[in-house]
């Protein structure tokens, strides 16, 4: 059976990830400099066949 499954929003998350990177090299960093960041992402669920 085809299987259940997630799928996240490709491009806003392109983004945001090289934002992110932006902001971990200190030229581009704020005031605050390099943090850790931790984000949750929103996932799509794709219901198929499988339980």
């Amino acid at each position: 059976p085809a299987l259940t499954g997630f799928r996240p929003r490709l491009e806003p998350m392109g983004r945001r990830l090289a934002e992110m990177l932006l902001a971990s090299i200190p030229a581009f960093a704020g005031p605050e400099g390099a943090r850790i960041i931790r984000e949750v992402w929103p996932l799509e669920l794709i219901a198929r066949e499988s339980d």
